[in-house]
């Protein structure tokens, strides 16, 4: 007997997460989305890795998520960078 797959709809608000994050500029602390992508690959076209980043609510610097650490559940940078 043939198996047969059965493709379920996803949902992205529901891989979304909240995250808390300081920005490592003016140390405002907010809160943002954080949206895992879904079909990207790990280098684009121009051969640039995708880097998850998020942008301050008040002063607008970016941050890539990967070089901030979770602390007490705040994204911010290493206490060796701060």
């Amino acid at each position: 007997m043939e198996e047969i797959s059965i493709l379920r709809p996803f949902s992205l608000a529901a891989m979304a997460q909240t995250i808390t994050v300081k920005c490592p500029q003016c140390e405002q602390i907010y809160i943002n989305w954080h949206v895992p992508a879904v079909g990207e690959s790990a280098k684009s076209d121009s051969g640039s890795a995708y880097q998850p980043s998020t942008a301050c609510s008040k002063c607008g610097h970016r941050s890539v998520l990967s070089e901030l650490e979770d602390v007490n559940g705040t994204f911010q940078l290493p206490s060796s960078q701060g």
